[in-house]
């Protein structure tokens, strides 16, 4: 580490795989964070992403609280050493006028989409289920506003038709440290410019719920394909019901060169083969490939698909 990186003072906020992959790219680099503050993962996520952070935190001294209760300003005044900018991903609240003015860069966020388009909650979920074949990680200088700030970068990824949230995720997560990087480059060298966003052209999306992951058999099979894409594990994933029990779709393809069904029953299993179980959607016919049960376990579709009597409901 050179001294001029030495002399920037970071302090850390945010939480899930995001945080844990902008560490990794900070300790790989040589640069020592001077704090951090932890959001712990929602319940419902299998993600081992937080212990992970804290063996690194511990590993390499760095002091770090967790942040989900206590006021987060009470928070950052408790650690004795100031910071010059607050590098912020994963993070799920707002945060208050005094951090993000109280380091004289400010702080730093780092987000899953292409800024001005899909600002607030879930915006990765919500570009799968919306069919969107292009996102991005945007890192913007935070001010009171939803995701509103001046913009230092953004890079792009490619969406697959097939891929999931995790695959998407993961080809996020690779760009945060390099990002950050650059941040601090353009720091070092004296030569930091940001960029206004284009607020006409902003878009929103709202939280999510446990109940938004209910499939309507209504809906298309192109439709309910992106929901299972987009809801997939270490997620709680887009379910289902067959004869009053719970399954989740761990995997889904959308039938190609399918029969034309006139008379049609929404959720009705059409075939059952080594490949999966086909069932009739609002439009055309999706494939399911793998089913999780209540209890973890993921299976073949047609290990517990029997009949073509069978029919995925609401309920």
């Amino acid at each position: 580490m050179s001294n001029t990186q030495q002399r920037i003072s970071i302090g850390l906020i945010g939480g899930t795989a995001k945080l844990c992959a902008l560490l990794k790219h900070l300790q790989k680099i040589g640069i020592h964070p001077a704090w951090a503050i932890l959001q712990h993962p929602d319940p419902s996520e299998r993600d081992p992403s937080f212990e992970i952070t804290k063996k690194i935190l511990a590993e390499e001294q760095i002091s770090w609280a967790a942040g989900d209760d206590a006021p987060i300003e009470e928070i950052v005044a408790s650690f004795d050493k100031k910071v010059d900018v607050i590098f912020c991903t994963g993070w799920r609240r707002l945060l208050p006028k005094s951090i993000l003015e109280g380091p004289h860069e400010g702080c730093l966020v780092a987000h899953d989409s292409l800024l001005p388009a899909f600002r607030g909650r879930a915006t990765l979920n919500w570009q799968i289920i919306l069919g969107q074949s292009e996102s991005g990680l945007t890192l913007f200088r935070a001010d009171e506003k939803v995701d509103h700030g001046l913009i230092f970068a953004q890079e792009k990824i490619e969406i697959g038709p097939n891929e999931s949230i995790v695959e998407a995720s993961e080809k996020i997560n690779a760009l945060i440290g390099p990002l950050y990087a650059r941040w601090i480059e353009a720091k070092i060298s004296g030569q930091l410019l940001y960029f206004e966003q284009k607020h006409e052209k902003a878009t929103y999306t709202c939280t999510r719920s446990a109940k938004d992951s209910l499939i309507d058999w209504k809906m298309s099979a192109q439709e309910i394909h992106n929901l299972v894409r987009a809801l997939a594990a270490p997620w709680p994933q887009a379910y289902t019901f067959l004869n009053g029990q719970r399954l989740e779709i761990a995997e889904s393809e959308i039938l190609k060169d399918a029969p034309r069904y006139l008379g049609r029953v929404p959720g009705r299993v059409v075939s059952v083969s080594k490949e999966g179980a086909d069932l009739l959607c609002g439009a055309d016919i999706l494939r399911v490939k793998l089913l999780t049960l209540q209890d973890g376990s993921t299976h073949p579709a047609q290990e517990i698909v029997k009949s073509v009597r069978d029919t995925f409901s609401d309920k």
